[in-house]
């Protein structure tokens, strides 16, 4: 079983023509299980979570907050 969480916060000019200065944050969380296997004699490892992202303020005229959650999977080994 693993988490992660991590949190950002972005800024920058709110167009391309202006010099109107804006941010806004995101919020990461995830929650999962990760299995070791061996694949062809090499150290190996699937991974399955559910993610959630909560987005603060995401526009400039935009009063609303976005929240996204899924599923995720993955695979990795070395060689």
């Amino acid at each position: 079983t693993f988490a992660a969480a991590r949190h950002s916060i972005q800024f920058g000019d709110l167009r391309n023509d202006s010099r109107q200065f804006g941010s806004f944050s995101i919020s990461e969380m995830q929650l999962g299980t990760v299995r070791n296997i061996s694949l062809l004699g090499r150290p190996s490892f699937v991974k399955g979570f559910v993610e959630a992202q909560y987005w603060s303020g995401p526009q400039n005229d935009d009063t609303q907050d976005l929240g996204l959650i899924g599923f995720g999977a993955a695979f990795g080994t070395t060689f």
